[in-house]
């Protein structure tokens, strides 16, 4: 997927369709960025402000979490560490998406929405919940704003005895979500620009849904 979408970037805009990067054409007052299609008149792409815990088809969060021994010897005791693996999706105000598509299609009642493609993207936890992470792979890729992504987190001793507690609690850790979107920019005459932008969204680690989750217990 990272290998397509790099390749349709690369070669001419005239042939693909993808969208116009300085034309936010979302009603002003939201927070819903949206924008044009450079060919096709009644494609648009809107992009996500937040990102939270994904659920499944019974609406628990997808996540699980267990602890496990580390660096066990002979000379030393085993460090208890924990494994949070959990599912994010990008989200946003569900209301405001409404009321911006609902601009957008009185003017244009053709019109359809897609989330905007992003060819790659990495997550940074930021001072305060890096000191509960011993590592983590939240698989960056390329696929849809929409796309679910799978985060591992391995928890420390600090974790262990603050972060889960929180997050049993229903309290929020959040963190950064970046990711890179390809497209053009109009250049005023008819004539467009290839050009690559990076965005960055809030994760939101916990809330309500978690509180009394069976794994924090």
């Amino acid at each position: 997927m990272k290998f397509l979408l790099s390749l349709l970037f690369l070669m001419s805009t005239t042939s693909y369709a993808v969208p116009v990067l300085n034309e936010n054409i979302a009603a002003e007052g939201t927070l819903i960025t949206i924008w044009p299609d450079h060919k096709d008149p009644n494609h648009y792409y809107f992009a996500p402000n937040m990102m939270n815990i994904s659920k499944d088809k019974n609406s628990d969060p997808k996540l699980h979490f267990t602890e496990f021994l580390s660096n066990c010897n002979f000379t030393r005791r085993c460090s208890v560490k924990g494994m949070l693996n959990v599912f994010f999706v990008a989200g946003y105000r569900e209301d405001q998406l409404r009321d911006a598509q609902a601009g957008i299609l009185k003017i244009n009642p053709k019109a359809r929405f897609s989330p905007i493609p992003f060819l790659s993207s990495k997550v940074e936890f930021g001072k305060v919940l890096s000191t509960f992470v011993d590592h983590h792979d939240c698989s960056p890729r390329a696929g849809q704003a929409a796309d679910e992504v799978p985060c591992s987190l391995v928890l420390n001793s600090r974790g262990l005895k603050t972060l889960v507690p929180y997050l049993r609690e229903g309290k929020i850790f959040p963190f950064k979500f970046f990711y890179r979107i390809s497209g053009v920019l109009s250049l005023g005459d008819g004539s467009f620009k290839d050009e690559m932008l990076d965005y960055a969204t809030t994760v939101n680690l916990g809330g309500d849904v978690l509180i009394g989750h069976t794994d924090l217990n």
